[in-house]
């Protein structure tokens, strides 16, 4: 699985959580992929490997670790010569 994050810029200062885990740790996770969508709440879409959408979840109210936690046990692991691309 992986996941794409959708957020309004205008309104990350309303979600600074949502925001802080963009800029420190979002590159932690390689299969995360960031979505800037105009006038969308934060919400994380995990898709199959098919590209179908198997799981929408707003994510307005969690926290830094949260997000860390959720990506540790929901993403693929990758491979260390992916990463290192």
């Amino acid at each position: 699985m992986f996941g794409v994050h959708s957020a309004l810029r205008a309104v990350q200062r309303a979600f600074p959580e949502v925001s802080d885990f963009i800029k420190e740790s979002a590159k932690d996770f390689p299969n995360l992929q960031i979505q800037y969508v105009r006038a969308a709440s934060p919400s994380l879409k995990l898709f199959d490997a098919a590209g179908d959408v198997q799981e929408a979840i707003n994510i307005d109210g969690w926290k830094r670790e949260s997000f860390k936690q959720f990506f540790s046990e929901m993403l693929e692991p990758v491979s260390p010569a992916i990463a290192a691309q």
